[in-house]
């Protein structure tokens, strides 16, 4: 087996055992720290990307706000009408 096709083979059976929280004996430390930190950042993530969605939804509902209020011979309005 060429070394190319090991290391593409070493890293997907990485990925799946920190997919899958499986440790075999193919899997090294490597993994398992990999799989930590995942773990540690995952919850972290999700809440930031929450707290995203929510300031887009709290600027999009400002903006339509202020398009409503636009007159209308605003060309912003015109494209929403």
């Amino acid at each position: 087996m060429c070394k190319i096709a090991k290391k593409n083979l070493k890293n997907y059976v990485i990925k799946l055992s920190t997919k899958f929280s499986i440790v075999t004996e193919f899997t090294s430390f490597v993994a398992v720290e990999h799989r930590d930190e995942v773990n540690i950042l995952y919850p972290l993530l999700v809440n930031f990307i929450t707290q995203l969605e929510l300031i887009i939804k709290e600027r999009r509902l400002r903006w339509f706000g202020h398009m409503l209020r636009m007159d209308d011979d605003r060309i912003p309005k015109q494209a929403i009408s």
